[in-house]
């Protein structure tokens, strides 16, 4: 009941400082991108056509509006909705972006997202029911070792981006279901090891998987391919406001597939 009641007030005073930073931006960029329409869709990327939401709730929405949300790992996602995972687990989906693009893009796949966040799981709720799937996306809560092993398949993706937490989380000699899965994760800063996660993982999990490193980059390639997007509806300026995801420091996300 405590922990419940410490995650509300968490996720409403994140809440609260992303409407401060961002609802203005999200009220510029819907006028100027939809002309003003109703119901926003994902513009470009792997999840092009998806109906999203119009909420600043989560952080600048604008990137995923456009599709040019994460453009360090899209290739990769546009390869893996093709593999025909049996089950795709996203830890830490907030409102949905990956949890419903997966599961409009993904076929058969099983569709788990876990979140803390209880407002980012009625946003959930919210967008797949936007989106035809409802019936696709299994929400819940906390995500833990017991619970990935009774979820464990024969081939399965792991999604994960739970803002620091994936070092207590992602340890292959704690929970077995770890050491086969695939799995990508963005990682973060960790006081506890000094900073050092990447390290970690790789040493984790090196024995049982191919490492690759997927690094922040900018959004000048994206904005480059995509002026037939954005050019009737931003000026320069405004693109680059449009795509900026607000990342401090070297963003890196690690693309650990599971050895035969």
């Amino acid at each position: 009941m405590f922990r419940s009641l410490l995650y509300r007030i968490r996720a409403h005073r994140r809440q609260q400082v992303h409407r401060r930073f961002f609802e203005g931006d999200r009220k510029e960029f819907f006028e100027k991108i939809y002309k003003g329409n109703s119901g926003p869709r994902v513009l470009t990327g792997p999840f092009q056509g998806m109906a999203y939401l119009n909420t600043s709730d989560f952080g600048p929405i604008a990137p995923k509006w456009l599709g040019s949300y994460e453009t360090e790992i899209q290739d990769l996602v546009v390869e893996l909705c093709k593999r025909g995972y049996e089950s795709i687990v996203n830890i830490g989906s907030a409102e949905g972006y990956y949890a419903v693009g997966f599961a409009r893009a993904s076929g058969e796949s099983r569709i788990i997202a876990f979140d803390i966040d209880p407002f980012a799981r009625r946003s959930l709720v919210a967008l797949a029911e936007m989106n035809g799937a409802a019936d696709r996306v299994e929400i819940r809560k906390t995500c833990t070792w017991n619970l990935l092993n009774d979820l464990q398949c024969e081939k399965q993706l792991l999604f994960v981006d739970i803002e620091g937490a994936e070092i207590d989380l992602l340890d292959p000699d704690e929970c077995a279901a770890l050491r086969s899965s695939d799995i990508i994760v963005e990682l973060h800063h960790s006081r506890d090891i000094q900073d050092d996660v990447e390290k970690t993982m790789r040493n984790r999990f090196e024995q049982t998987h191919d490492i690759r490193r997927r690094p922040q980059t900018d959004r000048s390639k994206w904005i480059a391919a995509n002026g037939h997007i954005w050019g009737k509806r931003l000026c320069e300026e405004e693109v680059v406001r449009a795509t900026n995801e607000f990342r401090t420091g070297n963003q890196v996300w690690l693309w650990l597939e599971a050895k035969a």
